[in-house]
């Protein structure tokens, strides 16, 4: 009886046969699917008396499969990785400031965990980190300045400098990133 779907019919066989069902605990099975008998006791062709009990184990399926761990890896081996495991694979992409562009920031479900074979596990791959346009802030008023470089989550540093007479006073003359280059979030 092992491998055969447990239904009524299946119930009902075993009691025109002069035996007494009895489900035992249902149990894991990496070998036979879920819902169908994994054994029976005593096993099938074995000679019984009649009205002796039958118990019979039916499969919940496979416990499911080790995740592995991909975080930190490139995108391309941690997909090949998990899709060798038999997993499907999905992704989507933030910033980083701590994860390398490319690599893998983190896993759902996180690895260790179980997951039945042919399950999805997400990942978030790193842009790396955020980068910003630099506005151009010479001839703003330090304020002004400072206040356009925060409202872009930049992190603006001030000195005065000498002034000859050839700036207006209190304006920016210069900055430390030229206008229109990309800068890092919070520089």
């Amino acid at each position: 009886t092992a491998g055969l779907h447990f239904t009524p019919e299946l119930l009902q066989a075993i009691k025109d046969k002069g035996l007494v069902p009895s489900a035992g605990t249902p149990a894991y099975s990496d070998t036979v699917e879920k819902g169908l008998v994994i054994s029976t006791n005593p096993e099938s062709g074995t000679k019984v008396e009649k009205n002796s009990t039958v118990e019979y184990i039916v499969s919940l399926g496979s416990e499911g499969v080790e995740v592995p761990n991909v975080v930190g890896q490139r995108e391309g081996a941690a997909v090949a990785t998990l899709n060798d495991a038999g997993f499907s694979v999905t992704t989507d992409y933030a910033n980083s400031d701590t994860v390398a562009e490319g690599k893998i920031i983190r896993q759902e479900p996180a690895a260790g965990e179980l997951l039945e074979e042919g399950g999805t596990i997400s990942l978030v791959v790193s842009k790396g980190p955020e980068m910003i346009e630099m506005p151009n802030v010479i001839g703003f008023t330090q304020e002004g300045a400072v206040k356009e470089l925060e409202s872009r989550g930049l992190v603006p540093s001030c000195f005065m400098v000498v002034n000859d007479g050839s700036y207006a006073s209190g304006c920016v003359v210069s900055c430390s990133a030229e206008a229109g280059t990309s800068v890092e979030a919070g520089s």
